[in-house]
């Protein structure tokens, strides 16, 4: 271990060793599996697994859809469901909770971003469809 004369130096070992204490504890918990940081109250951030359904062509809910129609990603998505009310719940509450949906729509013959503002997929307070592939403001439910 080192040793300095000045209280500045050993004050600065100090603050090393800390931050050497901290990387480990969080590589302890990211081998482990143990998230590191989540709120309990919190949605799952990131893509939400669930169990794999079974493909079949005349059931429209497993509707497959060709990648190459998803040009827009989801911060352009809520990018435009903010211009279309998102802004307005969002200045009521910063902390609002946004959850996205891509899926084919049908009707339209389209590919869509659902951006819905609220805690849940049964608690939405407005939900806005933005095409996928283009940018374009569909709706707003």
């Amino acid at each position: 271990m080192l040793s300095f004369s000045n209280p500045s130096g050993e004050i600065f070992l100090a603050n090393l060793q800390s931050i050497k204490d901290r990387y480990d504890t969080t590589q302890q918990r990211l081998s482990s599996g143990l998230k590191v940081v989540n709120a309990s109250d919190a949605p799952e951030r990131g893509i939400t697994p669930s169990p794999e359904d079974s493909f079949s062509p005349t059931n429209t809910s497993t509707h497959a859809f060709d990648m190459a129609f998803l040009k827009i990603d989801s911060d352009q998505a809520l990018a435009v469901a903010l211009k279309h009310g998102g802004d307005k719940l969002m200045v009521k509450d910063a902390d609002q909770p946004v959850l996205y949906r891509l899926n084919w729509a049908t009707a339209e013959n389209m590919l869509v971003w659902h951006v819905m503002f609220g805690a849940s997929s049964s608690e939405v307070k407005l939900n806005v469809i933005v095409n996928a592939s283009t940018g374009d403001f569909v709706r707003a439910e």
